[in-house]
């Protein structure tokens, strides 16, 4: 069906793009320590993708939070309180999951689900490739480069990038796909967070 070929997709690319860090970990901790800097390589990148890619969004999820919004608090896009071209609703989501927890700068492009939401995002710095393809069939594609999977021009009716800090996501359950704006629009209504910074100190 539909969500098992939309995660199947979304699950080569984080493998792929795993694999990729791994390489240039291990390249640059070769050029920098020697012989020893595999096991240190091997050693980060294993820490930083468990903890980052599997243990804290996991944690969030248990906690009753959303893939999308796990990802807006691990690490929301790079803002501030004076930016003008951010609706006001986003720069008090942003307040609050500052306040929750300390951002994650990445480097990192991530593919992640909590079994209702599929999603597919980039740190605020966006140093890792992420581009996407939905065919008009409703297959997502999702890999560090255009071409990883290949498809019909024909049948592709939507493809763009993931860019510094934003995501896309797709609700399993009503079968909607949303980009970056739309899943940002709907997280930032969900709660009030305007509210709930004006009480912060």
């Amino acid at each position: 069906g539909r969500p098992q070929r939309v995660l199947t997709a979304i699950l080569a690319g984080n493998t792929l793009v795993n694999v990729g860090i791994s390489a240039i970990a291990t390249d640059v901790a070769v050029n920098t320590f020697g012989d020893k800097g595999i096991g240190l390589a091997i050693g980060v990148t294993t820490l930083t993708v468990l903890l980052f890619g599997e243990v804290t969004p996991k944690t969030l999820a248990r906690a009753g939070r959303t893939a999308p919004l796990a990802k807006t608090l691990l690490m929301p896009e790079a803002w501030s309180k004076k930016a003008s071209t951010m609706p006001e609703a986003h720069r008090a989501m942003y307040a609050y999951a500052n306040a929750v927890m300390e951002p994650w700068d990445g480097p990192a492009a991530l593919a992640a689900t909590d079994g209702r939401w599929v999603i597919a995002a980039m740190d605020r710095n966006g140093l890792r490739p992420q581009r996407y393809a939905v065919t008009e069939d409703g297959l997502v594609c999702v890999g560090s480069e255009t071409g990883m999977v290949v498809l019909d021009e024909a049948r592709i009716v939507r493809k763009g990038r993931v860019g510094p800090g934003q995501m896309i996501a797709i609700d399993l359950g009503e079968g909607k796909f949303y980009e970056d704006r739309a899943i940002k629009d709907r997280l930032a209504g969900e709660y009030p967070y305007q509210d709930w910074t004006k009480k912060m100190i």
